[in-house]
Order: C-alpha cells, then sequence, then structure tokens
C-alpha cells in the first residue's frame, strides 16, 4: 500500500490561508482600527461643535461634509499606523 500526497493540492491550502492572513492583517483590521479613528475624530468634532453652540461663539448647531473628511482623515491615519505597526513587527 503506497501513500503519495499531492503537492500541489497542500501548496494551494497554503497559499489559501497565507493570502487569507494578509488579507486579515492588512485590510480588516486596518479597517476596523480605521473605523475607531473615525468615530473619535468625528466625536471630537461634535463635542467641539456643541460647546462653541452653548457658548455662544455659533448661533447654529451644524455639521458639514468638511467635518466627515476631517474625521475620514481619523480614518486613514489610524489605518495607515496600523499597518506601519504591523509591518515592524513582521520585520522582528
Amino acid at each position: 500500500m503506497s501513500v503519495s500526497i499531492d503537492s500541489n493540492k497542500a501548496k494551494g491550502k497554503f497559499d489559501k490561508f497565507y493570502l487569507k492572513k494578509i488579507g486579515h492583517d492588512y485590510v480588516v483590521v486596518p479597517f476596523e482600527i480605521g473605523l475607531y479613528g473615525f468615530a473619535a475624530a468625528f466625536t471630537l468634532i461634535i463635542l467641539t461643535r456643541l460647546f462653541a453652540f452653548v457658548v455662544g461663539i455659533f448661533e447654529i448647531f451644524q455639521v458639514t461634509l468638511n467635518d466627515l473628511v476631517t474625521a475620514g482623515w481619523g480614518f486613514l491615519l489610524i489605518s495607515f499606523a496600523t499597518v506601519i505597526k504591523h509591518l515592524r513587527d513582521v520585520q522582528k
């Protein structure tokens, strides 16, 4: 009785696992953490505008598209920092 292992099949499973890990480390995790960065930046903007409205600096309380874009920068910054951190950990 002889047993043979198909190396292409084993390599395919390894490649799928490796691609899944790369996708998770470089796409999913930075996206999730980037959402936290977006939420933190947007919350800070909302609280600042609300405080300015209550104090009387602004006559109306409004959130503009520029506020969303600014919070988007928070998303990008935190996501990029997560990717860089992962790259640094891989190099060690």
